[in-house]
């Protein structure tokens, strides 16, 4: 009884629309990655990637009948965040300001945060 309503519901357009709409976010994401302006942005940017391709397989799921699908989901989003928590930390303890691409530099010497410049 579900599986037939979720047939009816699930018209094949609906789900290439889906897929095509998680396709553009993951390229608009990739963008992000791409062009920065800073570590932090490109560490977000990753972390909504993974979301994204998780909400794809979560997709793939659902028009599958796969529940095994899901525990894949399951552990994606838990390496996402154990990953994204590992980043956070070493980005919490460099040298130099996170927003920065790169540090200033003061005759060949890097500069920690508060030192003029």
């Amino acid at each position: 009884m579900f599986s037939e309503t979720l047939n009816e519901v699930l018209h094949p357009w609906v789900v290439i629309g889906c897929q095509i709409l998680i396709m553009g976010a993951m390229l608009l994401s990739l963008l992000r990655v791409i062009r920065g302006p800073n570590v932090v942005d490109r560490v977000a940017a990753l972390d909504l990637l993974a979301g994204i391709i998780l909400a794809l397989t979560i997709l793939q799921a659902i028009v599958n009948h796969e529940a095994s699908y899901m525990n894949i989901g399951i552990a994606i989003a838990l390496i996402v965040f154990m990953g994204t928590v590992a980043i956070s930390r070493y980005l919490e303890k460099r040298e130099y300001p996170v927003f920065e691409d790169k540090p200033k530099r003061k005759k060949g010497k890097v500069l920690k945060p508060g030192e003029a410049s």
